[in-house]
């Protein structure tokens, strides 16, 4: 799936549960995913979430994707993985 793609069907999705940031990271922003690949979204969160509402999101997001989605936060991000994250970081979405 290409980022453009993504970024069309995720769009409504972000702006649904407040989000103010996504990118895409991973094998997919490398342009190395296959159809079974999933889709690893960081996201910087607009508004406060709960574990219910996050669930919710992800799932929505998939459902929309038609893939399976890794959704991380931005704030939840290990030290030890930022470099890697960032370095296949191909923005999609900016409230």
């Amino acid at each position: 799936m290409e980022l453009q793609e993504i970024k069309m069907k995720a769009t409504p999705v972000f702006k649904r549960y407040g989000i103010a940031r996504a990118s895409v990271f991973g094998s997919v922003s490398r342009g190395e995913g296959t159809p079974e690949s999933d889709i690893d979204i960081l996201v910087k969160l607009g508004t406060k979430m709960d574990l219910v509402q996050y669930i919710q999101f992800r799932d929505a997001l998939a459902l929309s994707l038609g893939r399976d989605v890794d959704v991380v936060t931005e704030s939840s991000v290990s030290p030890y993985l930022k470099s890697y994250i960032t370095s296949d970081l191909r923005p999609i979405y900016e409230l």
